[in-house]
């Protein structure tokens, strides 16, 4: 049994806002540097972008874990509910074997 995902809102928002912060702060990096050139300002303003980016990226990769878990756990319950079942049809076996002793 194949279980297929969807995505989430959360998801969907996060790749807006991910490709929004990577485009504006892109921009707003290169404006800061085209006036006042390279400085600890700009240094400390990129390093913060990049860290956020870096954020956001581990964010998109978390909620991804996530739903993959949540799916891989659903097949484990429906395996453990078959192996279950087995288990109780061999259980019902033996005893008939035992009983016709």
């Amino acid at each position: 049994m194949k279980f297929y995902r969807k995505y989430n809102l959360f998801e969907k928002l996060l790749l807006f806002i991910g490709f929004f912060v990577a485009i504006f702060g892109y921009w707003m990096i290169n404006t800061q540097l085209k006036i006042e050139g390279y400085s600890w300002f700009a240094m400390i303003t990129i390093f913060l972008w990049l860290n956020l980016l870096i954020m956001i990226i581990l964010a998109a990769t978390g909620e991804n874990q996530k739903e993959e878990l949540s799916i891989v756990i659903k097949e484990q319950r429906e395996e453990v509910r078959i192996l279950k079942e087995i288990a109780y049809e061999q259980l019902e076996e033996l005893k008939l074997l035992r009983t016709k002793k």
